[in-house]
């Protein structure tokens, strides 16, 4: 029994000396490839900050060529399929591929028709909070000012999107752009401080 017991002890020992070994080799690689992504995180925060014309543009271009491959694969598969397919297809493949082109013609377009998107779900959500408010009022609740309060804020920074969508889908690229660019730095602070602590 004792001689079991001596090679259970020994067999847990080296078992644990293998976990130490993988995990000292495991952690410098995960830094290594944490530490690359939170590079390329800023990097790609502060081209959105400082480019945002010229990401939006890309987009842009990258949205409309795939809308004109899409289209003329349609087209193409609609001529030489032998299966007889309805002629809607073939519309459809002719509109995906005119969209496509307006695209990359007009490459901020994209980023306009998203701007006026949100600023449209954001008056419906706006419009619904105060709706929310007043109906809270009826029934006795104390949070009716802060409904519509936050409603009508909401409906304003809306409207302030559809108004002038271009420059707006600048702004929302440079927020998007600084709040990546914030998240790469506290990722790269935080991995310092794991590893100052673990020296």
């Amino acid at each position: 029994m004792a001689k079991k017991s001596k090679k259970k002890e020994i067999y847990v020992e080296e078992v644990k000396e293998t976990e130490v070994k993988t995990s000292k080799q495991t952690i410098p690689a995960v830094e290594g490839s944490s530490l690359f992504f939170s590079v390329i995180l800023a990097l790609v925060g502060i081209i959105l900050i400082f480019l945002p014309e010229g990401v939006n543009a890309i987009i842009g271009y990258i949205i409309g060529s795939a809308f004109l491959l899409g289209g003329l694969a349609t087209i193409i598969k609609y001529f030489k399929s032998q299966v007889v397919n309805s002629f809607l297809t073939l519309v459809s493949g002719i509109l995906y591929a005119a969209l496509g082109l307006i695209v990359i013609i007009f490459p901020e377009s994209i980023m306009k028709l998203f701007t006026i998107i949100l600023g449209v779900f954001l008056i419906v959500n706006g419009a619904l909070k105060v709706h929310g408010g007043y109906i809270s009022q009826k029934f006795g609740n104390e949070k009716w000012k802060l409904n519509i309060i936050s409603g009508v804020i909401i409906v304003i920074f809306g409207l302030v999107l559809i108004i002038d969508p271009v420059e707006k889908g600048y702004l929302l690229t440079k927020i998007a752009g600084l709040f990546l660019t914030i998240v790469a730095i506290f990722d790269l602070i935080n991995m310092f401080l794991i590893n100052k602590n673990n020296r």
